[in-house]
């Protein structure tokens, strides 16, 4: 798999997996404090360390790009859920 920049239209594929709650909450929670700990990385220390504004921005990206397949996987969960449930 490619990785993907800000430039370039990312690869979007389709998986089925099969997780139950606490495996998703368990990802989020990790994910969460990866990119927390990554934006503040980078908004204190980048400078001091030579990364150029490319770099910030894709590290940025990166980030959001982590929370937003944390929120697809989430929502799919509860839709599902609600969907059993019904």
């Amino acid at each position: 798999m490619s990785t993907s920049t800000t430039a370039t239209k990312p690869v979007t594929v389709t998986i089925t997996l099969t997780l139950n709650a606490d495996q998703i909450q368990g990802l989020n929670a990790m994910v969460e404090l990866g990119t927390q700990d990554r934006r503040e990385f980078l908004d204190k220390y980048a400078a001091e360390n030579d990364y150029t504004d490319e770099d910030i921005a894709q590290g940025h990206y990166e980030a959001d790009s982590a929370d937003s397949a944390v929120t697809l996987l989430t929502d799919a969960f509860s839709a599902a859920k609600d969907a059993y449930e019904d």
